[in-house]
């Protein structure tokens, strides 16, 4: 038999396919691309109280307000520790 019908699954053969999988998921972006067209549709797992960011209540509506408030300041790609305005 070939090592590929071998049920048994060692450590090194994990953490190789644990790499290799995300080496893949570098490599290839396509899922973090943004989807062109006008609705935003957010799924949450319970019901929205309050969309004020001072007085939310948990974290699904944290969850929905990264989505749909703009955030102040961003990192800045590189080495360095610095921010860019964005919303400011």
């Amino acid at each position: 038999m070939t090592q590929i019908f071998n049920p048994r699954l060692s450590r090194r053969g994990l953490m190789g396919g644990a790499a290799a999988m995300g080496l893949a998921a570098a490599l290839d972006p396509r899922f973090v691309r943004a989807q062109g067209g006008g609705v935003l549709r957010v799924r949450s797992y319970s019901d929205l109280q309050v969309l004020d960011p001072a007085f939310r209540l948990s974290a699904p509506e944290g969850d929905i307000m990264h989505c749909i408030f703009a955030g102040l300041v961003r990192p800045r790609p590189g080495d360095e520790w610095t921010w860019k305005s964005v919303a400011v």
